[in-house]
């Protein structure tokens, strides 16, 4: 059956088939009609739920502690790539099971690892769920720790925090009348606000002079551990404690120990290639050379394309980057090669993101803007395509619809690289390809393409399908390279192709997303 009925439709429509048969008369017509009716009814109610997740682009997620359960019509769960929007009804309060249409509870997972009381869903949060074939992968949670989470009864302090639990009594309406103790399992105060003022054992902020407050101190005060001794140290403006100092504060230093020691891979287009730096110039690379486009101009050394830029911001050891671009490379083409890496699609590109010998930790993937190009142009078979992320994955072979080949490629950098984080990059402006032909003769604002889709409308299209697939986005659209200075300021060409100047700042652009979201 596509759906269980409830108790009263059971009772409903035992009464019915009770009256019909009391009739007499044709009996056995009467009452095949009713039960003919209720699959109808089912039927009717699928058709419901299908017509309403297209209207609303989810489905409705029922929750129950952490067994969460989906009723998807016409959806149907592959062997692996399926992707699907939910609703929840309700919070989840940790380690999750997703059921889709009764195939088997599976693990729900964010970011690789189970949500926990703390990272969690929240009701009437919509997420997007990725299955890799053996579990499901969310693209987002919320969540955390509420007022209401925080125990005030002694005999769940240890249960639901670790001990340390607030006591509230103080609390109206976010204003603090009277005192707000957090404290240990022993009820002893560990920090209590009072009076507008915070307090510690050894420290109360309304002891701290009224200089302190102010941009320039000039005198020191302390904060004592119960020896007496400085755990901080606030001291001509400075803060300081034994391992950390602000006057000598690095910045980079800080980058370099967040990101020591990642791996990062870039799949990209002409933009991001560099000559020695692709998979074709690794020792024991078979199959058909990899196509690059710089040096170029100003990029005349690899130290100032955007991507080698990042991975020497955020501290990347340069032996830990694999560059998999192909100049000229598309997102469209054979998914099935394993010789021809121009299709980023292709199992051949895919599987060279590890040639170097490494699962990278971060994979970037900046690459479309020559299927933006093509699509609609004569000559070339590429359309936007008509993939939803309601859909199945895409099969494999010859793809020349755009989002069908996205998905496809996202899906299986996924299955194959499920460590990995995924930063799926928008396209810039083309200047130099804006209209129908590949020169100057037909450019205006908005920069379109032959099928009259704009950079704009293009790059939505990416963030749909990257959300779908529990991938972060990096707009990079709003780099600061534009329609309107691209061709005079940031392009060794007549506006398709940066400069070192635009490198400089997708890299920055880039560099600062890292930083936000790893």
């Amino acid at each position: 059956m596509p759906n269980n009925l409830t108790n009263q439709q059971i009772i409903d429509a035992g009464q019915e088939i009770y009256d019909e048969t009391e009739v007499a008369q044709n009996t056995s017509t009467r009452v095949g009609g009713v039960i003919r009716g209720i699959g109808y009814n089912l039927v009717d109610k699928d058709a419901a739920i299908a017509a309403e997740a297209a209207r609303n682009g989810y489905y409705q997620c029922t929750v129950s502690s952490t067994t969460l359960a989906v009723t998807a019509p016409g959806f149907t769960l592959p062997a692996h790539g399926g992707n699907i929007r939910i609703k929840m009804s309700a919070p989840a309060t940790g380690a999750s099971t997703l059921n889709i249409n009764g195939t088997g509870a599976k693990a729900l997972l964010y970011n690789g690892a189970a949500v926990s009381s703390d990272n969690t869903w929240e009701a009437d949060e919509i997420i997007s769920v990725f299955y890799d074939g053996t579990r499901f992968m969310a693209s987002n949670s919320q969540g955390g720790m509420k007022m209401d989470d925080i125990p005030t009864a002694g005999s769940d302090k240890a249960a639901k925090s670790g001990g340390i639990y607030a006591n509230t009594a103080g609390i109206k309406n976010g204003n603090v009348d009277s005192d707000l103790d957090i404290e240990d399992e022993g009820t002893n105060v560990l920090v209590r606000f009072a009076g507008g003022h915070i307090e510690t054992k050894n420290f109360k902020s309304s002891q701290l002079p009224a200089l302190a407050t102010k941009n320039n101190e000039n005198f020191d005060f302390t904060i004592e551990d119960e020896a007496g001794d400085a755990i901080v140290l606030f001291q001509r403006g400075h803060v300081r404690t034994k391992n950390f100092n602000s006057e000598t504060f690095s910045a980079a230093n800080y980058l370099k120990d967040k990101f020591q020691g990642k791996k990062i891979a870039i799949v990209g287009d002409s933009i991001s290639t560099y000559n020695g730096w692709l998979p074709s110039d690794v020792s024991g690379f078979s199959g058909t050379a990899y196509a690059t486009y710089y040096p170029q101009g100003d990029v005349n050394a690899v130290g100032k394309t955007w991507w080698y830029q990042v991975a020497q911001n955020l501290g990347i050891n340069t032996t830990d980057i694999a560059n998999t671009s192909w100049s000229g490379g598309t997102v469209c083409g054979d998914s099935t090669s394993t010789t021809y890496g121009k299709p980023a699609v292709s199992t051949k590109r895919i599987s060279d993101i590890a040639i170097r010998g490494f699962i990278p930790d971060i994979i970037l993937v900046f690459i479309s803007c020559n299927d933006w190009y093509q699509c609609g142009l004569s000559g070339y078979s590429t359309t936007l395509g008509d993939w939803r992320i309601t859909d199945p994955i895409p099969a494999e072979g010859t793809i020349n619809k755009f989002r069908n080949a996205y998905a496809l490629m996202l899906a299986k950098i996924r299955q194959t690289y499920p460590t990995s984080r995924v930063f799926c990059c928008t396209i810039l402006d083309d200047w130099r390809r804006d209209g129908v032909s590949d020169d100057d003769t037909d450019n205006a604002w908005p920069p379109n393409n032959a099928a009259g889709i704009t950079t704009t409308e293009w790059n939505n299209n990416i963030k749909e399908i990257a959300e779908a697939f529990a991938c972060d986005i990096i707009d990079m659209h709003d780099c600061g390279i534009t329609y309107f200075n691209i061709q005079q300021h940031y392009a060794v060409d007549a506006g398709l192709h940066p400069n070192a100047a635009g490198h400089a700042l997708m890299a920055r652009k880039v560099t600062s997303e890292l930083m936000a979201k790893y």
